[in-house]
C-alpha cells in the first residue's frame, strides 16, 4: 500500500467531514419534542435533501439507508487499494449473508433488509441457495447452513456468521499491514467476548457451548474467556479488563454495578472504540481517514434512527440522551 495514494481522497474525507452533526446539532434533535419538529431541524443539515417526501417512519429509515449507502460506494471508490475496500465494506456483507441464510430458512424474501453493495452478487446467491447449489457460495453461509440443518437452532446463525467475519477482518487488516486496523479488529474482537460471555451466562447457557461462543484473535485468551464463565459480569469484565490491561473493560465493572445495565455497558465499549479511531484521525492522509469517516457516518446515522423512534415512542429527553452514542466530531 501506497499512501501517497490517499491524498487527494484524504482531501475530499475532510470535507465530507465537515457535514457531520455536530454534538450540539444532535441535542437539538434530542429536544425536538416530536418527529414532525425533529424532522423540521434535519431539514438545516445535509440531510435534508434525503427527507423532503418522509410521510411514515418507513420513508424516514429509507433515506438514511440511501444516505448511508451512498457514502459508503463515494469512500470505496476512492480506495486504491483492493484490502482496503474489502475491509470497508466486510461488516455490510456479512450482514447481507446473515439476511440470505434466513432467508433460506424462513423460505421468504427479505429484500428490505438487503443492502445493495458494489461487486455483490445477492441474486446469484440467492439462485445458488434456491437450488441447493454451493458451488461458489461464500464459505461462511455455507457453514453457516451446515450448523442449522445439524442444530436446528437459528439463533447461531449470527454467532457463526460473527464469528467468521471477525476472523475474517483480522486476516485483511494483517495483510494490509497497519497497526491501526489491526488493533480497531483485535479490540472490537475482545469486546465481542466479553459481550458475548455476559449475556450467554445471562441466558443460562451450559459451559460447554463456550467453545463455540469464543472468537479467537484478539488479546483475551480462550483459557480466561472459560475461567469467568462462572463468576458474576461486574467479576468478569473486572477480570478481562486486568488480563488485556484494558481501561474500557476495567470502567465496565463500575458501570454496571451503578446502573446494572448490560446495554450501557455494551454502549460504553461502542464509544470506546470510537475513540480510538477518533485520535488517529488527525493522520494526514492515509486509508485510515476513510474508515474513520465511514464508522462516523454509520455512527451518525444510528443515532438519528434512535432519536426519531424514540420521539415516536414518546420517550423523554434525558433517556434519549443517555441512548446516544459517541459522536465523531
Amino acid at each position: 500500500m501506497d499512501r501517497q495514494d490517499y491524498i487527494h481522497a484524504s482531501t475530499r474525507i475532510r470535507v465530507f467531514e465537515k457535514r457531520l452533526l455536530k454534538a450540539q446539532q444532535l441535542q437539538r434533535l434530542v429536544q425536538a419534542g416530536d418527529e414532525k419538529t425533529f424532522l423540521q431541524y434535519i431539514q438545516e443539515s445535509d440531510y435534508g435533501k434525503d427527507l423532503q417526501n418522509v410521510q411514515r417512519p418507513e420513508d424516514f429509515h429509507r433515506a438514511m439507508d440511501a444516505n448511508w449507502l451512498f457514502n459508503l460506494k463515494e469512500v470505496m471508490e476512492m480506495s486504491k487499494d483492493k484490502e482496503v475496500i474489502e475491509l470497508l465494506a466486510a461488516k455490510y456483507i456479512y450482514h447481507n449473508y446473515k439476511v440470505l441464510v434466513k432467508e433460506t430458512i424462513l423460505g421468504q424474501t427479505l429484500d428490505n433488509l438487503i443492502l445493495e453493495l458494489p461487486n455483490m452478487d445477492v441474486e446469484m446467491i440467492r439462485n445458488r441457495l434456491a437450488r441447493e447449489d454451493q458451488r461458489d457460495l461464500p464459505s461462511p453461509i455455507v457453514q453457516a447452513l451446515a450448523d442449522y440443518e445439524e442444530t436446528g437452532d437459528a439463533q447461531r446463525i449470527d454467532l457463526i456468521l460473527d464469528r467468521s467475519y471477525f476472523q475474517e477482518m483480522l486476516k485483511k487488516a494483517q495483510d494490509l499491514g497497519e497497526e491501526t486496523f489491526i488493533n480497531f479488529v483485535r479490540l472490537s474482537i475482545d469486546f465481542s467476548n466479553a459481550k458475548a460471555l455476559v449475556r450467554l451466562k445471562a441466558q443460562g447457557l451450559e459451559y460447554e457451548a463456550l467453545d463455540d461462543i469464543y472468537t479467537p484473535g484478539g488479546k483475551i485468551e480462550k483459557e480466561a474467556f472459560k475461567r469467568l464463565y462462572k463468576e458474576e459480569p461486574a467479576v468478569i469484565y473486572e477480570n478481562l479488563g486486568r488480563e488485556i490491561s484494558d481501561s474500557t473493560l476495567k470502567k465496565a465493572k463500575g458501570l454496571y454495578e451503578s446502573t446494572g445495565s448490560l446495554a450501557a455497558v455494551e454502549k460504553l465499549m461502542e464509544d470506546s472504540l470510537m475513540d480510538y479511531i477518533r485520535e488517529r484521525r488527525w493522520v494526514t492522509y492515509g486509508p485510515e481517514v476513510l474508515f474513520g469517516y465511514l464508522l462516523a457516518k454509520e455512527r451518525e446515522i444510528m443515532n438519528l434512527r434512535m432519536i426519531y423512534t424514540s420521539l415516536i415512542a414518546g420517550i423523554e429527553p434525558e433517556k434519549i440522551e443517555e441512548r446516544l452514542r459517541d459522536s465523531y466530531v
